[in-house]
């Protein structure tokens, strides 16, 4: 199958396939292409985040001094009160706080510590949305959390940020007395791990930061109007601009797995026993990061991350700078597509399996080398799924793809076996001094010729058609000696048979006019020469097979089949009776160029349409359609010759130094060497009905190779464009009868017979049938 199509169109094609799937982002997809970036994460190793971030740790430690959480206000008084002391940037509490309960003194005094620290940033929850809807009235001093500006309306519209329909703050005392609000949310793909992180959120027509841009914002001393939000694309924080995606989730930059950053239990900080140093001027973030809690993450670097880590991870992101970016990612991945995919098509295709092999995993190894290498280094996800995608389709296909050159060269090599069937040699005129004649029968005998050393030449027996490529006889001259030389003798019976008068001469013998005495019928005598045409070795098993081939087709009776009505041999010479009629060859018709009109051509093609599927449904295939063996008679019937004798023909004489005529109707599975079956008979039959409807051959060329290439690999013009009266319903039939793929012609004759039915039944006339002269 692939061998039919270009290689350079196949790599072509599969390259498209694989755009095309790029372009879609399918789920399914995507999820492999993720999985890439997970495994090049976890290659990288481990990285030294930076000393901006330090966890305090409510673990395991903490709980046993303190209790579980959540804690009374009074310890969170003293954590608050030390952390404070040690002068960070900002403080976060990454968690819920503990519900106020009623007349809880110790509230109102983490509220006072609140405003004294002065950098404290509390969290908020969101309940999120598909479709936006208008929220609650939010309080002012949770309000004055919310900012981001926009350029362009209609990108936020195009591409809006999540949005919640329910909003979760902490008591008015705390959000008073806070720095700031953020919130905390995590967003979890398919397979349950945290990738991205959403930066903001839509609530009641306002937009809400989250608690690692508050962070980061406070620790780079960004004012707020210096912030804008760029949908689709960015969030600027003044010179940081921070990549995200169409919904505002940005791709988390993981560092490592569980404490990549610093971590100070938080019973430290409350007894006190801390080196305030570990904190001043950074970022302190409070969280749970005991195992298996509710606070607890999986990322494709850790299973059991602590939330709060996560956070510490975007904060460390932003102020660092150093993000995942996939826009220019995605550009890559697209030329390294397209650059596989042409270099493959025109590279491939001339080199042999293995080395397709080698330059196929060489581009597996750059591909995955570079694209680490850029993720690495200058943290670019070019898409890398895709191009492998691709490779392995090439690897796949690549065994089915042989090399132009070994293409070349057996196309080469069966067009020289083809040509060798082609013998140089025709019809042969011998000199005065020739066997003798016997008066009664042909007697050949063959010391006789030997004998003869007299010099022939060789003639042509008769001139051919405008457009057909003859088998020239070489120009040197040849001998008695080289071959046998039979001749045609004035014979008087075959058989039982009387002959009357030669009426025809062809490469294979001569034709008589005969009669069967014994029921005073008149009969068609052809005979043929075996020992002329064949090696001496083989003449006994040819002579039988064509007896064989001869009473089968001896058993076809059908009005559009000549009847044989016997078959036996001379010396030298096999003859066969046959049915004898008088018309005139189609091929006479085409010569003289007369003129049918379409509905009489559909007949006469029909007529022999039914008589091929009658023959093929007896297991006989004809292997020689041609206009030369369809006879018309005076009424338009039509008989088809030569049936049993054809395949005799093609099949022996050719391989004995005598062309049978041309190459011009064989089909291409047969100029390959291939068995013929009924479909062969089809693409003839679609070459003759091509020549009955414009007056030429389909396929034509100065020389045999040419013509032979001809057929093998061009697609004629319809019959239409060389003879504008021609139906449309011709070009269609003609040209799936002439499909160089035997499954894509009609797999029968009755389905030609039947639409060629259909048009003569619908068939409205405007001329009348054009006359047609006899060209006898």
């Amino acid at each position: 199958m692939y061998n039919k199509i270009s290689a350079f169109l196949l790599y072509i094609l599969i390259t498209v396939l694989v755009l095309s799937l790029y372009v879609d982002k399918h789920a399914t997809l995507e999820r492999y292409e993720q999985k890439i970036v997970d495994l090049m994460s976890k290659y990288q190793g481990v990285r030294q985040p930076g000393s901006e971030t330090v966890i305090i740790a409510l673990d395991d430690r903490s709980f046993e001094k303190y209790g579980y959480w959540p804690w009374d206000y009074s310890e969170l008084n003293q954590l608050l009160y030390h952390l404070a002391s040690a002068n960070p940037r900002a403080i976060v509490f990454n968690l819920p706080l503990p519900k106020v309960k009623d007349n809880d003194s110790a509230a109102h005094i983490f509220a006072n510590n609140l405003a004294a620290a002065g950098n404290v940033i509390l969290p908020v929850e969101f309940i999120l949305t598909d479709i936006p809807a208008p929220g609650e009235i939010v309080p002012p001093q949770v309000l004055k959390s919310s900012f981001f500006t926009y350029d362009s309306f209609s990108k936020l519209r195009a591409h809006p940020p999540l949005w919640a329909s329910q909003m979760k703050y902490p008591p008015e005392r705390f959000t008073k007395a806070a720095l700031d609000l953020g919130f905390r949310l995590n967003e979890f793909d398919s397979d349950s791990k945290v990738r991205r992180e959403p930066l903001v959120v839509g609530y009641s027509d306002n937009y809400y930061p989250a608690l690692a841009v508050q962070a980061a914002k406070h620790y780079m001393g960004i004012k707020t109007e210096a912030i804008k939000l760029n949908p689709g694309s960015d969030i600027s924080l003044g010179r940081v601009q921070v990549p995200v995606d169409n919904k505002s989730k940005y791709l988390i930059n993981y560092y490592g797995p569980r404490q990549t950053f610093p971590y100070l239990s938080a019973a430290d900080v409350i007894s006190g026993s801390f080196n305030a140093s570990q904190l001043t001027g950074k970022i302190a973030l409070i969280g749970l990061t005991t195992f298996g809690t509710k606070q607890s993450i999986s990322t494709p670097l850790e299973e059991d991350l602590p939330e709060v880590e996560k956070t510490a991870t975007v904060v460390q992101n932003i102020i660092s700078g150093k993000f995942l970016r996939t826009e220019k990612g995605n550009f890559l991945g697209f030329i390294w597509v397209i650059a596989i995919g042409i270099f493959s098509a025109f590279i491939l295709p001339r080199v042999s399996l293995l080395y397709r092999y080698i330059v196929l995993i060489a581009f597996l190894f750059a591909l995955v080398n570079v694209n680490f290498f850029l993720f690495r280094s200058f943290g670019i996800l070019s898409k890398t799924f895709y191009p492998i995608l691709e490779i392995g389709f090439f690897l796949l296909v690549s065994p089915a793809v042989k090399p132009q050159k070994e293409l070349g060269q057996k196309k080469k090599s069966k067009i020289m076996q083809t040509l060798e069937g082609f013998t140089k040699f025709r019809l042969v005129k011998v000199d005065e001094q020739a066997p003798r004649r016997y008066e009664t029968r042909p007697v050949y005998r063959q010391a006789e010729v030997e004998s003869l050393t007299a010099p022939v030449e060789v003639e042509e027996e008769r001139r051919p058609a405008e457009d057909e490529v003859p088998v020239e006889a070489p120009k040197k001259k040849t001998t008695s000696t080289d071959i046998p030389i039979p001749v045609d003798i004035h014979v008087k019976q075959f058989g039982r048979y009387q002959v009357l008068e030669p009426i025809g001469r062809g490469a294979m013998g001569t034709v008589y006019k005969g009669l069967d005495p014994a029921i005073d019928r008149l009969v068609a005598l052809k005979t043929i020469r075996l020992d002329f045409a064949a090696n001496p070795d083989e003449v006994a098993e040819m002579r039988e097979r064509l007896l064989r081939e001869a009473r089968a087709a001896g058993k076809l009776s059908h009005p559009n089949i000549v009847t044989i009505y016997d078959a036996g041999q001379e010396e030298g010479y096999q003859y066969i009776a046959m049915e004898f009629i008088e018309g005139t060859t189609l091929e006479k018709y085409i010569h003289k160029k007369a003129e049918i009109n379409f509905k009489i051509i559909a007949q006469i093609l029909i007529q022999v349409c039914d008589a091929l599927d009658y023959a093929h449904s007896h297991g006989i295939v004809h292997r020689d359609i041609k206009p030369a063996n369809i006879m018309v008679l005076e009424n338009f019937q039509v008989k088809v010759m030569d049936f049993g004798i054809a395949r005799f023909g093609q099949a022996n004489l050719t391989q004995t130094g005598m062309a049978m005529g041309t190459p011009n109707y064989m089909p291409p599975e047969v100029l390959k060497g291939k068995v013929a079956d009924k479909r062969s008979d089809i693409f003839s039959f679609g070459i003759m009905a091509y020549e009955l409807l414009t007056g030429k051959r389909p396929f034509r060329g100065p020389t045999i190779s040419a013509l032979i290439y001809t057929i093998l690999n061009d697609t004629p013009l319809p019959p239409s464009q060389v003879n504008n009266r021609v139906p449309d319903l011709f070009d269609r039939i003609v040209e799936k009868c002439l499909k160089k793929n035997p499954d894509e012609r009609y797999q029968t004759a009755a389905e030609v017979s039947t639409e060629l039915k259909i048009f003569v039944a619908a068939f409205v006339g405007i001329k009348s049938a054009a006359k047609v002269t006899s060209p006898d």
